[in-house]
């Protein structure tokens, strides 16, 4: 240090100048590129952190409606555990048993009250798996545990159709978790205003547990 002083006293006033203005640009051109950096990492942290901000407010915005979405899931799951034993057959004909009209045969008149459920013809249910499919033990099996039973119903003629509309409403409503996945109904050639032969598929959804569980 000391012989940096001594070489610098050596030196003419003028310069003396050139070499404290040189070393003050480099000064200042060395915390230049220091602020520069830095200003550039503050930068992108500040991004970083609102980024963030932005991701915490979307997640706390989704929050009512994802735990709204999980209950409903929960309840589903829940209804379709209860479904593994439900008769889908029995469930349908207690529905039907309890809608009655005005039976009317076009041939010999009127028949009196008749429930629904003496006009409707029950196969027997079918079964398949909903999701993914993974074959195990050489059956296919449900990845996701879902399964779908579906019953077949034949439809005579002549129920009117404002207790066989009552009838679709009964099983979208009930309880069960049923569903009317399919439907095929003529129309009377003697009485518009009645159902002629046809068919319903009433179905339903259970779990058993996932594969592996």
């Amino acid at each position: 240090m000391g012989r940096i002083s001594q070489a610098f006293s050596r030196l003419s006033s003028r310069e003396r100048t050139l070499v404290t203005l040189m070393v003050g640009a480099l000064f200042v051109g060395i915390v230049a590129v220091v602020y520069v950096i830095f200003q550039g990492k503050i930068s992108t942290l500040e991004e970083n952190i609102a980024a963030e901000q932005e991701a915490l407010r979307k997640v706390y915005a989704a929050t009512p409606a994802y735990l709204e979405a999980k209950e409903r899931f929960a309840a589903t799951r829940s209804q379709a555990v209860n479904n593994a034993g439900l008769n889908l057959t029995t469930a349908v004909a207690e529905i039907a048993d309890k809608i009655v009209f005005e039976a009317v045969d076009p041939r010999t008149g009127p028949l009196g009250k008749k429930h629904i459920k003496e006009f409707l013809d029950f196969k027997s249910p079918k079964e398949k798996q909903v999701g993914p499919k993974k074959k195990a033990t050489g059956k296919k099996v449900s990845v996701a545990g879902y399964y779908q039973r579906d019953q077949e119903i034949t439809v005579k003629e002549n129920i009117p159709f404002e207790s066989f509309y009552e009838l679709l409403e009964k099983i979208e409503e009930s309880g069960d978790m049923l569903f009317v996945t399919d439907m095929r109904i003529e129309r009377n050639r003697l009485d518009p205003e009645r159902a002629g032969q046809g068919k319903i598929v009433v179905s339903t959804f259970y779990w058993q547990g996932e594969k592996g569980e």
